[in-house]
């Protein structure tokens, strides 16, 4: 049911299709039969391998954008949504069936070859395409929407326990392990549905293999438009990644507006966006002005240039990181590939992937507050987190995340953190500002070796020092 990538065939062509950005459509007639326009921020649409309109499916999105799932960034939930059903309209067009004609043998039919889909076609020994809970998301969005199918043929028994297509729509419990009553939610079962399987756990990403990373950065930044740019725009991804724990979507959002604002701040803090809450929401999270300073100065000296060159000054969108082609927000993949190929060139054997960044900010911030209160026992303050809303939701708003449950899994790290620094008796925010400084230096030389002027590098270099000097003043004032 995939498509073939590269395949000039028409019906491989993709079939999820991204509307103008900001879309204006017809949405209903008032009273007086006069027509009321909605609005769409990142909207899709579904067609069918041959081009024409998929009538049923774009109908499915519009449900669920009335039912209040994201849009904004990327096309949200509902272009998951779009990609998910996709499978099953591939399906049906190759086999030939109308949505509503469907029976439960061939939905079973759709999930079995969907299972056993292999990464190369028709060679099972290259492994399975999907793993993990994807398949199981999947039929359950497919059943979802022939449930809405059904709908709109007037059969609204189409998907029930004695219809057509014979699965059930339940009410689960997701159960909660930070004191918060478990919350329900609605999901479709079938007998055919596959089994959730095994779901990947990432940890925190080590300081070695961040070095590592870090030192292979010249390794992945091949010829082409600005080089130096895009090995300085790599170190920065790397360098925010660890220290706001942003996810990958919410990094590309950041402006530089923010980091402008932030710099006026005598405790300075940045607006983060923040996903993953059913609509986006901000956070704000802590950052000294080594950081800012580092990040302002590749502002002025390396992306200016980019977006001069490329879309012009007057067409700037604002957003930090960009295109190097094209002077506009980069593209959410370009920092999975990036990441896949430093890994590569780092010769790092075991996991490393942009979100175990999140993992070791999460540590840090752990470790702040097991400091705070003076808490050095994983149990006791485990204990300690159960027992006090308070405490549990400061460390979500940091995270930007739902549940204490995810939180939990870095105590061991961050009580082992804590316990390294009061030997040294230094204070966790202490301890950012020297790696910090240190970061700073280690840049230095780096910008020197991939083709930065040895002046204009030391320049950023003492302006953060300097920054460092003031920061460090007002811990000591504050202790």
């Amino acid at each position: 049911m995939r498509r073939r990538k590269g395949s000039e065939n028409l019906e491989d062509r993709e079939l999820v299709r991204k509307l103008p950005r900001r879309f204006r459509y017809f949405s209903h007639l008032d009273h007086t039969e006069r027509a009321c326009f909605g609005d769409l921020v990142s909207g899709s649409y579904l067609n069918w391998p041959d081009g024409r309109l998929c009538f049923e499916g774009t109908s499915f999105l519009q449900a669920q954008i009335d039912a209040g799932n994201a849009t904004a960034v990327r096309g949200g939930t509902v272009r998951l949504k779009a990609y998910n059903i996709s499978h099953l309209i591939r399906f049906c067009y190759q086999s030939k069936t109308d949505f509503i004609d469907m029976t439960d043998a061939k939905f079973t039919l759709f999930v079995n070859n969907m299972l056993n889909e292999s990464n190369v076609p028709g060679n099972l020994a290259s492994g399975l395409l999907r793993t993990g809970s994807t398949p199981r998301n999947i039929c359950r969005d497919v059943l979802d929407f022939l449930f809405h199918v059904g709908v709109l043929h007037g059969r609204p028994d189409f998907v029930s326990p004695t219809g057509a297509v014979k699965a059930e729509k339940v009410t689960r419990l997701r159960a909660s392990q930070d004191g918060v009553p478990p919350r329900s939610f609605d999901c479709w079962e079938h007998a055919a549905l596959p089994d959730r399987g095994i779901v990947r756990s990432r940890g925190a990403i080590s300081d070695g293999n961040i070095k590592k990373l870090t030192g292979a950065v010249s390794d992945v930044v091949g010829a082409g438009s600005f080089p130096i740019y895009r090995k300085r725009r790599l170190h920065v991804i790397l360098r925010l990644s660890r220290i706001l724990g942003c996810r990958r979507t919410e990094l590309l959002m950041l402006r530089v507006e923010d980091f402008e604002k932030a710099r006026t701040m005598a405790a300075p803090t940045l607006t983060v966006v923040t996903l993953k809450q059913g609509r986006p929401e901000t956070r704000n999270v802590e950052i000294n002005h080594v950081e800012i300073n580092e990040i302002l100065s590749f502002v002025k000296i390396f992306r200016s240039v980019v977006v001069d060159a490329t879309c012009g000054l007057a067409n700037d969108d604002g957003f930090l990181l960009v295109s190097a082609t094209t002077g506009k927000q980069l593209a959410e993949n370009t920092i999975t590939q990036i990441m896949r190929d430093l890994r590569k060139a780092a010769g790092i054997s075991e996991q490393a992937c942009h979100h175990m960044f999140r993992g070791a900010f999460i540590v840090e911030e752990i470790t702040r507050l097991m400091e705070k209160h003076n808490t050095l026992s994983k149990d006791d303050f485990h204990r300690l987190m159960l027992s006090k809303s308070a405490i549990l939701k400061e460390v979500m708003k940091k995270t930007g995340q739902k549940s204490m449950k995810t939180i939990l899994h870095y105590l061991d790290g961050a009580e082992a953190k804590l316990a390294n620094l009061q030997k040294t008796k230094q204070s966790v925010r202490a301890d950012l500002l020297g790696e910090s400084l240190k970061v700073c230096g280690e840049q230095h030389a780096q910008r020197v070796a991939e083709g930065t002027p040895e002046l204009v590098s030391l320049r950023i270099y003492q302006s953060s020092v300097e920054a460092a000097r003031r920061d460090a003043t007002v811990l000591t004032t504050e202790e």
